[in-house]
């Protein structure tokens, strides 16, 4: 696999990037190398160099008066027949068989004109980029070390009485948003709508319902579930699909509008395990109008929080889609909460995965939010345990909360009680790990067992500490002043500031609290930002947005994660111009009419950018072409237009923006400086101050600084040949 050379300093990382994600932007559209009036060759299933599953779909340009005397071929051996003259006039093929490893595909005219390219193909059991796999349990019923087993094809119809308001069915989509570890999954994953009937072809029903397409196409309401394994790990495609009629690539049924609708799951988790990919049939609205709709459970955030491996998966499962059922004229994700999280993150670390994002209750990344998550449990523990508060130390749930930068103190707590997420750093439990406690490490008794922590799971990314082997961590509290805004405003005292600052302590990489902070490595960091695992917002001017939340502060899904995503792409690209924020009242969900109304108007924005025949940047076309209604606004909860103020916004925050740092939210370890008297106002004691210089004997987080090791993130990175990924060579 051709790569580039890793750069080393900040600023060749900036200038490469810029030129990589013009050049990477859209991975179905890779061009092989030619001459002058020389045939092209192009890939229309992926990169070249990101093949898996040993196929690639392929189209052949040739120049004006090359004849029919032309031929294809694989390393010498003769492809030819794989292609030929479609309905369209174009010459494409399916070239399967292709080994693991490089294969050369040249076509050659007969005046000995040529070009070639090379597919680099993967095993369908991965990995292609995100690097070695980590340990993994298989089902029973797959075949061990790739989890491979048969892919199934199941057909379901809508009954005419079944039909409802738009042409839908009483299936409307029921993304999950707040799914917790402690639910039994099963009943969410295996469900099928109950508008849902199977379909039998050989028996086929007389109530089938009819549906208009987006491309005014009349057709049953019948769709195919296809459920496989890929990536040692389950996908779903659905569509509509009339099983009396022939599909292939080169000319699929009329009733698909060639548009894919990516469905995502929840929360932020690691599950080490084959597990059930989110289920794709209650994408009703989308598959009434003749959408595609797929899943991985690789990109469900809660089974598999990793921005590579995420990723990966999206892009082996849409190579799949193409090469079996068509090339896609755009592509959109649609999720909430760690839906959200994981579209947003792999857009920005993979530019050109997706055209636009329907997001809900929304999270930038994974790893910034770790440091909410991991903040708050430290606070928690201190805040429940009065036993530990200095003789005079008093807290108040408001004064907890402001400390929290939220109304109540209950989102710092639903992060530990509902979600469990302090396991997500404790190596013997893991937050969803399915291995048995038999396996995982324990310090004593099983000291080299299976690590079931988040950074382990994202091993490939960061590397491994060398004192020990365990992965690295980008969590870091040193010199954070929790509390200080809330100080500096007297809603707490210095005597609580203090107290809370000298107790609050951190967690070794083990997960045990320890008196003091924790500190990062600076590879840890370096490779959370150049990653992606911090979304800094720098690829993503591309991509169309509309996020839709509710106007609350009371649980973990408060509204100022969308306001950081916007600061942070004002901080990238100079603007936010392609997100559009939704409002409502509604808790979480904001307004329920924003599902629908949103998925409408983002397949009206994406059907004028591909309208756009400028030689425009994709950039501007996105906001050129932002439909009417692609605009903020704020809605009364019935869909409905109100004013700004209807929608009660709280400013609310996290701990590290209530401790001075930026709306960002994205200073993973702050750069130190002095203790300044000043900041803290005249009731700060001299004592007090003494104690300060204590607790931070090296110095406080200068608020105005970057944080050490902040960096763009460098696109399609890959982590084959290493932890920290290097840049994909540009597509030639």
């Amino acid at each position: 696999m051709s790569r580039t050379v890793r750069p080393h300093s900040t600023t060749v990382v900036a200038a490469l990037m810029a030129l990589l994600t013009l050049l990477a932007l859209a991975p179905t559209a890779s061009v092989g190398a030619t001459e002058p009036d020389a045939p092209t060759i192009v890939v229309l299933s992926g990169r070249p160099e990101l093949v898996s599953g040993g196929d690639a779909l392929v189209e052949l340009v040739l120049p004006a008066g090359a004849g029919d005397g032309w031929s294809a071929d694989v390393d010498g051996q003769d492809v030819t027949a794989a292609f030929a003259e479609r309905a369209d006039g174009r010459i494409t093929g399916l070239v399967d068989g292709l080994a693991i490893g490089p294969n050369t595909l040249t076509v050659r005219l007969a005046d000995g004109r040529a070009a070639s390219v090379v597919l680099d193909n993967h095993p369908r059991s991965g990995p292609v980029f995100s690097g070695p796999q980590v340990p993994w349990l298989c089902p029973e019923d797959t075949e061990e070390g790739t989890c491979a087993r048969v892919t199934t094809f199941e057909f379901f119809y809508v009954a005419e009485g079944d039909m409802v308001e738009e042409e839908t069915c009483d299936a409307m989509s029921s993304t999950v948003t707040n799914r917790t570890p402690d639910e039994v999954d099963e009943a969410y994953f295996d469900a099928v709508p109950p508008c849902f009937k199977p379909y039998d072809p050989a028996n086929p029903p007389s109530d089938v319902a009819i549906v208009t397409t987006t491309e005014d196409v009349e057709v049953p309401y019948i769709v195919r579930l296809e459920t496989g394994i890929m990536d040692r790990d389950e996908y779903q495609v659905a569509v509509l699909f009339d099983p009396s009629q022939p599909w292939d690539p080169f000319d699929p049924q009329a009733a698909w509008n060639r548009r894919l609708v990516v469905k995502h799951g929840s929360s932020c988790g690691a599950d080490f395990a084959t597990e059930p990919a989110p289920p794709v049939l209650d994408e009703d609205r989308a598959l009434s109008k003749g959408f595609a709709v797929m899943s991985t459970a690789l990109s469900d955030s809660g089974h598999s929080c990793h921005v590579g491996l995420q990723a990966e998966s999206l892009i082996m499962a849409k190579e799949h889609v193409i090469e079996t059922y068509g090339e896609v004229r755009w592509t959109m994700g649609r999720g909430g909460s760690g839906g959200a999280l994981a579209q947003q993150w792999v857009a920005n670390a993979y530019p050109g995965m997706y055209d636009g994002l329907l997001l809900g209750q929304s999270f930038p990344d994974g790893w910034s939010t770790v440091m909410e998550i991991e903040d708050c449990h430290l606070m928690d523990r201190y805040w429940l345990d009065p036993t530990q508060w200095a003789p005079g130390v008093a807290w108040t749930e408001p004064q907890m909360a402001a400390v929290s930068g939220t109304a109540v103190i209950g989102p710092c707590q639903v992060w530990d009680t509902a979600y469990g997420y302090p396991d997500l750093f404790n190596p013997s439990k893991g937050r969803s790990c399915d291995f048995p406690s038999s396996q995982r490490y324990d310090a004593v008794e099983r000291p080299d067992g299976i690590r079931c922590t988040l950074q382990d799971y994202s091993v490939g990314i960061f590397g491994r500490r060398a004192a020990d082997g365990f992965a690295h961590r980008p969590y870091d509290n040193v010199g954070v002043q929790y509390g200080l805004r809330a100080l500096q405003d007297g809603l707490i005292t210095p005597a609580q500031f203090v107290d809370l600052n000298a107790n609050v302590g951190g967690r070794d990489i083990d997960g045990v609290w320890r008196p003091g902070r924790v500190e990062a490595t600076p590879e840890a960091l370096e490779r959370a930002y150049r990653s992606g695992s911090v979304n800094t917002g720098h690829n993503m001017e591309g991509v169309a947005i509309i996020d839709s939340r509710g106007t609350n502060s009371f649980e973990i899904h408060h509204q100022v994660r969308s306001l950081v995503m916007r600061a942070r792409l004002d901080a990238a690209n100079g603007h936010h111009d392609n997100h559009v924020q939704w409002w409502g009242p509604v808790a979480t969900n904001g307004d329920p009419k924003f599902s629908s109304a949103a998925f409408d108007l983002m397949d009206e924005w994406l059907a004028a950018v591909e309208a756009d025949a400028s030689d425009a940047p994709l950039a501007d076309k996105v906001v050129a072409n932002k439909p009417e209604g692609a605009v903020d606004r704020c809605t009364n909860g019935q869909g409905e237009d109100a004013p700004v103020h209807h929608c009660d916004l709280v400013e609310d925050a996290t701990p590290r923006m209530v401790a001075g740092l930026p709306l960002t939210d994205d200073v993973l370890k702050c750069q130190l400086r002095p203790i300044d008297p000043d900041e803290y106002g005249p009731l700060m004691l001299p004592s007090d101050l003494a104690a300060l210089q204590e607790i931070f004997p090296d110095g406080v987080c200068d608020t105005t600084a970057p944080g050490v090791g902040q960096q763009p993130t460098v696109p399609w990175l890959d982590y084959t040949d290493g932890p920290g990924g290097l840049p994909l060579a540009p597509v030639r």
